[in-house]
């Protein structure tokens, strides 16, 4: 019996051996991800539509969250709830601000409309995201255009548009400037970037 067990336990361990020749230690057996969400631009400036801005960082969403140009409801009036409003962040942009508490040129966030859908049975109520919408997307472009941050949308045929060009409308960048709490960025209302924010 003793030595039944001996030859399985060197079986085992032969069985082992072999198999690491076979995966290296280090090796995942899956890919690196090497795409980081680097804005892509055309030779006109125009951003070049992200394809994978779903598997970076999601660093929040918001219902009924939206700009009413410093309009307050009227007494009593309810605020309308509205679509819900998916935020992601590159990794690059990620990364650097959990490591420094800033945003490097390249930084992109993009803000992805989805409608809210209602369930109300008895067993099971509330508001849940639905279908997809346009996105749109902030980018930190340094000296690309006259300001620090720009902004894109991908508002129609959503599904066919490849390409944006820059809003130019300038209230965006004021509205960014005078409200966001970092460097252009609401991450007042994104709790995974306040969460990773280096302690002073």
């Amino acid at each position: 019996m003793n030595f039944r067990i001996g030859a399985f336990i060197a079986m085992s361990f032969m069985l082992l051996a072999a198999a690491g020749q076979q995966h290296p230690a280090g090796a995942s057996g899956s890919k690196t991800i090497k795409d980081d969400g680097v804005p892509q631009f055309t030779a006109k400036n125009e951003l070049l539509r992200p394809k994978n801005y779903r598997e970076w960082i999601f660093v929040g969403s918001s219902l009924g969250l939206g700009y009413d140009g410093g309009k307050k409801p009227a007494k009593g009036a309810s605020q309308p709830l509205g679509h819900f409003k998916h935020i992601y962040i590159n990794r690059l942009g990620y990364r650097a601000f959990r490591n420094t508490g800033k945003f490097p040129v390249g930084t992109m966030l993009i803000l992805e409309g989805v409608s809210r859908g209602e369930k109300t049975n008895p067993q099971l109520r509330g508001y849940f995201s639905n279908r997809f919408g346009g996105i749109e997307a902030a980018v930190k472009t340094g000296d690309r255009f006259d300001d620090p941050w720009n902004y894109f949308g991908f508002t129609k045929n959503v599904k066919q548009q490849t390409k944006a060009k820059r809003i130019t409308n300038k209230s965006c960048i004021r509205c960014h400037r005078k409200h966001a709490k970092t460097d252009h960025v609401f991450t007042q209302f994104y709790p995974v970037l306040e969460a990773v924010r280096p302690k002073k």
